[in-house]
This record gives C-alpha cells, sequence and structure tokens, in this order.
C-alpha cells in the first residue's frame, strides 16, 4: 500500500550565519531551550540544543540542516536537502494592503 504525507505548515528556520539575527530567529522557533555553538570544526560549526523542559538534545548543522517546529510542538533538525524535497514556502497575501490601493 502507498501513503502520502499529510499536509500540514511548519515553522521552519534554515540554520545560518548570514547575520546576527539568525540566531534571535532560531530562538525564536524554539522556545527557550539551551543553545550553544560547538566550533571544535571551525569550517562545520554545530547547534547544540537542550531542552530542559522537554528533556530533548540533538545537533544541528550550519549551513546544512533547516531547524523545523512541527505542528505538535517538536523542534527538530533536517537536512537541506530533505526539507527542499518535502517542504514549500507558504505566501501570505495581505489583503489590507490591497484593499488600499483601490
Amino acid at each position: 500500500m502507498k501513503y502520502r504525507r499529510r499536509v500540514n505548515e511548519v515553522e521552519a528556520i534554515k540554520l545560518s550565519f548570514n547575520n546576527v539575527e539568525d540566531l534571535k530567529n532560531i530562538q525564536d522557533v524554539l522556545g527557550e531551550p539551551f543553545l550553544n555553538v560547538d566550533f571544535s570544526d571551525v569550517k562545520n560549526p554545530r547547534l547544540l540544543v537542550e531542552d530542559i523542559h522537554k528533556n530533548r538534545k540533538f545537533t544541528a548543522r550550519f549551513n546544512k540542516d533547516y531547524l523545523v517546529k512541527s505542528i505538535d510542538g517538536k523542534v527538530y533538525p533536517v537536512p537541506n536537502e530533505v526539507f527542499e524535497k518535502v517542504f514549500e514556502p507558504i505566501y501570505q497575501i495581505d489583503y489590507q494592503n490591497d484593499e488600499d490601493k483601490e
């Protein structure tokens, strides 16, 4: 039997150091877990996340993973190549600005 993934909206952020706001955005998606950046491999830094409230730990790779917050509130890393095959952006329409133009 074949199955299709149910369509659900998720929050996600591409893990990168492109600007200082990225770490703030990551904190917003995750909530309030403990964040630490591991620079032991300078060319491949990793984000270490420890969520003491949910008793979870995981590692995400900068420039190689997205952080996804599922509909049940769990946050997990997804490799870029998998994320881009499974998810697509949702564009929101600003109806209020459209009405102002008329």
